[in-house]
């Protein structure tokens, strides 16, 4: 396979790092393991932050336009504003893991939230909320079963309609939630033992990975035994495209649930097992080369943006990179 070496376009120290989101325009919002958030613009400069409240809050949602934040934190949904300061607490819920994510707009606030009716909540009792922040009121609430907590909502280019990435019965599945008329209107896709991965940026598709619980491998099925990586429609969710990942390393490893678009017909895709960042394209479904860094990046997993660019995060260093200028030059067809 041909190897393609990325780009550095800007680098940053920033020390250790719980997690990273994508947010418009190349910008991205990373929650240090100290208690603070921080926005880093596309050359990973800081234009925001914010130092967490006091007792381990878990972030649940921040807005584009960052003037509203969710926290989960002693029992209770919190909202906040850009500077930190407390507008309401919305909802007292038990202890749990909760994600959530706003609407584009900043007019609604989706949580997915331990459910409530009793004081040791199963992981079947999860629900998602739908939340009016003008109001700060509870418009309506679903049960679902167990929200995957390494999988955060992510918001379809729409701006409205919320993926999510959910165990029922026993088996990771993949909901499409949106408001009409102040209730939620959940569909579940039909594909069982995958989880959403990302949403194409044109909005036409969804990109998922091989899921069973607990652990990142596929269920026998329609792929056989092999982990896979499966573009589906959105809509009627049908198959697209598929990779198995034996096309790219050995059967036993697995795709990265991190995987996602770098533009509407490419996506960068990590193998767990082997660390490998790969190139694939969809028209055909296939590789188009492996990625290569000019310097180690600590075994991070690739962060697509959506927009051309991707993030690796290790050893305290955030890195932002870009393919080589003229990629279509060089990625025509797939390579063997």
């Amino acid at each position: 396979m041909n190897a393609v070496e990325a780009v550095l376009v800007a680098e940053v120290r920033i020390g250790p790092v719980s997690r990273v989101r994508p947010l418009a325009g190349q910008r991205w919002l990373v929650q240090r393991a100290l208690g603070e958030l921080v926005v880093l613009d596309e050359r990973l400069t800081p234009s925001w932050r914010l130092e967490l409240p006091t007792g381990r809050p878990g972030i649940v949602a921040v807005a584009d336009d960052l003037s509203l934040m969710a926290v989960s934190r002693a029992g209770q949904l919190v909202l906040l504003d850009g500077s930190g300061r407390q507008l309401a607490s919305v909802l007292a819920t038990p202890s749990g893991s909760s994600a959530g994510i706003f609407t584009a707009d900043g007019a609604y606030l989706w949580a997915v939230l331990p459910g409530l009716g009793s004081e040791t909540p199963t992981p079947a009792s999860q629900e998602v909320w739908l939340l009016d922040v003008a109001t700060r009121s509870l418009l309506d609430r679903c049960r679902v079963g167990l929200f995957v907590d390494d999988r955060p909502p992510i918001r379809h280019p729409d701006g409205r309609t919320v993926g999510l990435s959910l165990w029922v019965d026993g088996r990771a599945a993949i909901g499409w939630a949106v408001a009409e008329r102040g209730r939620i209107d959940l569909r579940l896709c039909p594909w069982r033992d995958f989880v959403l991965a990302d949403v194409r940026p044109a909005g036409s598709e969804y990109l998922t990975v091989s899921r069973t619980q607990g652990l990142v491998r596929a269920q026998p099925g329609v792929y056989g035994r092999e982990d896979v990586l499966l573009r589906l429609r959105l809509g009627d969710d049908r198959p697209v495209g598929a990779l198995v990942v034996s096309a790219a390393t050995h059967g036993d490893d697995v795709w990265d649930p991190q995987s996602g678009y770098l533009a509407n017909d490419l996506i960068v895709a990590g193998t767990v097992d082997t660390g490998r960042h790969l190139l694939v394209g969809t028209a055909p479904m296939g590789l188009l080369a492996e990625v290569v860094y000019p310097s180690p990046i600590g075994g991070s997993v690739p962060i697509p943006s959506g927009q051309g660019t991707w993030l690796t995060v290790g050893g305290g260093r955030v890195q932002h990179w870009m393919l080589p200028p003229l990629p279509g030059e060089q990625l025509q067809l797939p390579l063997t």
